[in-house]
């Protein structure tokens, strides 16, 4: 297994569903068996750049409990600036 699948990557392509899709840009994730990008959710614009942003599910970390990184829609779109605009990692209640 390649190294980058253990950890997770998230891959943006852009074109319509009944033509090939060309590939935009790649995020590899934090960590081994983060599982990044298995849930990806596109949001409107949350740092108010213009551009629309994406949720991306990593539940490998935080010892199984999961993290959401939001992942800005310039960075995806231009490669310019900040690659994550935040993540928030659950805490264990209980």
């Amino acid at each position: 297994m390649n190294s980058n699948h253990a950890i997770g990557f998230c891959f943006v392509a852009l074109a319509p569903l009944t033509r090939a899709q060309t590939l935009w840009n790649s995020v590899n994730g934090p960590m081994v068996g983060a599982e990044y990008g298995k849930v990806c959710i596109l949001v409107p614009d949350q740092n108010s750049d213009g551009y629309g942003d994406l949720l991306v599910g990593a539940p490998g970390v935080n010892q199984g409990r999961g993290a959401v990184y939001c992942l800005s829609g310039a960075y995806l779109a231009t490669g310019a600036g900040a690659q994550h605009l935040d993540g928030r990692n659950p805490r264990a209640t209980g």
